[in-house]
């Protein structure tokens, strides 16, 4: 994929609430805690869409300027790498009242098993259900937004 830096905001975004959410709440029925899955995942979106800028200057350097999925799980790894961190830290850390002390109070392991769970997923329908959904979104930099629009303005609505 050829993603711009609006366009991995926008596929990020639908993602986290078209895939990420679900399944976040999913999770959160299964352990009867939907508070803390839900916070997990909005920090890692946040991670990410900082981490973005990150890997759209890296992608700037490359010569065909491509994401390959590769990439894409490495990126994955790193971001997940980051939130274990920073609740592995919080966890450690004592004598804390608010919300490093929430984050802190989750089992490492759950943590461990909803971000694999989400990144899986996430990761299967980025690289299969977007080309599906959205066959000219490659062409339009990752931008939904800009590849909805075309097809409407076109007269031809592919979803």
């Amino acid at each position: 994929m050829l993603p711009t830096l609006q366009g991995r905001i926008e596929l990020r975004t639908f993602l986290f609430l078209f895939v990420g959410i679900p399944i976040t709440l999913a999770f959160g029925l299964g352990i009867n805690d939907i508070g803390r899955p839900l916070l997990l995942i909005t920090i890692i979106t946040l991670i990410g869409f900082f981490l973005d800028i990150i890997y759209t200057l890296i992608q700037n350097q490359t010569w065909d300027r491509d994401w390959p999925p590769i990439c894409m799980f490495l990126s994955g790894a790193i971001e997940g790498y980051i939130l274990f961190a920073i609740v592995y830290s919080s966890s450690i850390y004592t004598g804390s009242n608010g919300l490093i002390n929430y984050i802190g109070q989750t089992p490492l392991t759950a943590v461990i098993f909803h971000y694999s769970m989400v990144f899986i997923i996430t990761f299967l329908i980025s690289l299969n259900g977007f080309n599906v959904l959205f066959p000219r979104l490659r062409y339009e930099g990752g931008q939904l937004s800009r590849s909805i629009i075309k097809s409407v303005s076109k007269g031809r609505m592919e979803l």
